[in-house]
């Protein structure tokens, strides 16, 4: 019996210590975070081309998200404030205590018409059902 409940113990101590040092050191967001932010930022994908380079930190109660927003070429700074504001905001909403950092990319794709529906998009879109 004193055996099985020092396994108890130890197994409680592990636990106690793993989840103490992830608190401390930085650790990605869970898999599930992640997934809501991707769902959040496609909710504007009639908006935006694409995002990529996502990174996630979690350094105590605060979490920390990175990413590189591409928007049209025809995307004025003003609207490409806009749109970063507004994904900020819906991002803070959905997860809280959370900083959001975005670095905004023009499409690189030379299309003769540079509007959200492009030949990136459609590609993404068609990438995503696979």
């Amino acid at each position: 019996i004193a055996l099985a409940v020092s396994l108890v113990i130890l197994w409680s101590a592990y636990k106690v210590m793993r989840e103490s040092f992830g608190g401390l050191m930085d650790t990605r967001l869970s898999k599930e975070e992640e997934r809501e932010i991707k769902k959040c930022i496609k909710e504007h994908s009639n908006q935006l081309v694409s995002f990529h380079e996502l990174r996630t930190r979690k350094a105590g109660n605060r979490r920390f998200i990175n990413l590189h927003l591409i928007m049209p070429k025809s995307a004025s700074v003003e609207e490409a404030h806009k749109m970063c504001d507004h994904l900020e905001r819906d991002l803070e909403n959905r997860l809280t205590n959370t900083d959001v950092t975005i670095h905004v990319e023009p499409c690189t794709i030379e299309c003769k018409q540079c509007s959200v529906p492009c030949s990136i998009h459609k590609r993404n879109a068609s990438d995503k059902k696979l």
